[in-house]
């Protein structure tokens, strides 16, 4: 079927971080594009939030069309084909991700870095503005068209790819990916061949708790986003797809967002890091490294 049918297979998923088949519902809503009530439960051992029945994954790459990118697929809260990589909102977004990403692998020039689903190059270009050499992995045609306007290398459409040089990366980012991806486990331990040993992974992802706290939220978009995670269980999945974490602050962690500017520079970012464990699953998700 095609996104246009508006029809879809499902398929039943278990838990991808501790392989349970016991859950209970914890939402359900309907879709998008297929106006399907989706089913969203909590798993009964791990705790882990995702969605069972979901789209047949050999589906979901229809999702990711021109449609998509326009704002008028299953989430229509943005526009990247018209959006400015230069709207200070995204500059200070790229800068929260490369100041902490700074702070975990130190100086970026010279770092070889991957961003993967680099939708049309905000981050790519915030990187090559810091001095390191930076690609980016996107599978949608209309986002590649946009980077290579903007002179921005694309090395890959498919983290599979195996033409990927292994243990090649200093940096491997993922902004707001690893909700979509079929397996989260399947996923992190791809990135983890491609770092270096000692390569930084950073990503970021909405936060469940804070989520559900939101009646309504349109970050539930149960055609796409098929797993919510929480800093707890995040850290469970790097753990077991060997990673380490990195003991730096998160700015993505919107604890540290809502502080005044002021705050931000007056206290160190150790303090606010300490500050952020102190607050559990509405705290930071942590900051990955490949040991080494």
């Amino acid at each position: 079927m095609s996104v246009a049918t508006c029809e879809f297979e499902l398929e039943d998923v278990v838990c991808d971080l501790c392989g349970s088949d016991r859950s209970r519902v914890v939402m359900r809503k309907a879709g998008a594009l297929w106006p399907h009530l989706f089913t969203i439960v909590r798993c009964s051992r791990c705790g882990l939030v995702y969605e069972t029945p979901r789209i047949a994954e050999r589906q979901m790459g229809e999702l990711y069309d021109d449609r998509y990118y326009r704002g008028e697929g299953f989430d229509r809260t943005i526009d990247y084909l018209r959006d400015d990589p230069d709207d200070p909102d995204n500059r200070a977004a790229a800068q929260r991700v490369i100041a902490t990403v700074r702070d975990a692998a130190g100086d970026l020039r010279g770092k070889r870095v991957l961003d993967v689903g680099c939708g049309t190059g905000a981050l790519l270009r915030a990187f090559v503005r810091a001095g390191a050499d930076a690609a980016g992995l996107e599978s949608a045609e209309a986002a590649r068209r946009r980077c290579a306007s903007h002179g921005l290398t694309i090395v890959a459409d498919d983290l599979r790819d195996p033409s990927l040089p292994l243990a090649a990366y200093d940096v491997v980012t993922a902004i707001e990916v690893i909700e979509h991806v079929p397996s989260p486990t399947a996923f992190l331990a791809r990135i983890r061949e491609l770092l270096k040993p000692g390569g930084v992974f950073y990503y970021t992802t909405g936060n469940w708790h804070l989520v559900s706290r939101q009646p309504g939220t349109p970050y539930v978009m149960p055609e796409g986003h098929i797993t919510y995670f929480t800093p707890r269980t995040m850290r469970r999945f790097l753990v077991k797809t060997g990673f380490d974490v990195v003991p730096v602050l998160n700015r993505a962690w919107i604890g540290y967002r809502g502080l005044p500017p002021a705050l931000r520079r007056a206290l160190p970012p150790a303090l606010l890091h300490a500050l952020s464990a102190l607050c559990g699953d509405l705290g930071q998700f942590p900051v990955a490294r490949r040991p080494g």
